[in-house]
């Protein structure tokens, strides 16, 4: 599946650490939304840049990698991202005109295991 062009620019540029490049790709008014987190919502470019610098001068030197994309027949796309520890990321995006207007991210200290087939839900016939 492909990913959009803001958001391969987007992960691009945050992996440099290309805070100006990054900016470029944000909606004026960009949202952004991380769980777990006491800071809720964050508005506007200045913010989100701000937040996510704080956040990689607290957690190092983390490189995200994609491993799964999900796109909806909307503006959304959802993104499982990885870093060099194995630590998981959900991270879910609204477009707006080619540029990020909302994100949510979902972080997790650990990998996520994949369930066995047994806890896997199969649909009942109708």
């Amino acid at each position: 599946m492909q990913l959009p062009q803001a958001l391969v620019g987007l992960f691009d540029a945050e992996n440099r650490r290309d805070w100006e490049g990054l900016a470029a790709l944000l909606h004026p008014d960009v949202e952004w939304t991380v769980t777990p987190s006491r800071r809720g919502r964050t508005v506007g470019i200045d913010a989100y840049l701000e937040r996510l610098e704080e956040s990689y001068r607290e957690s190092g030197e983390a490189v995200f990698k994609i491993r799964r994309i999900v796109r909806g027949d909307d503006a959304l796309t959802a993104t499982e991202l990885v870093d060099q520890a194995g630590n998981i990321s959900l991270e879910v995006f609204e477009l707006d005109n080619g540029l990020v207007r909302r994100a949510w991210s979902y972080l997790f200290e650990a990998p996520i295991t994949e369930p066995p087939d047994s806890d896997l839900l199969v649909p009942t016939p109708a």
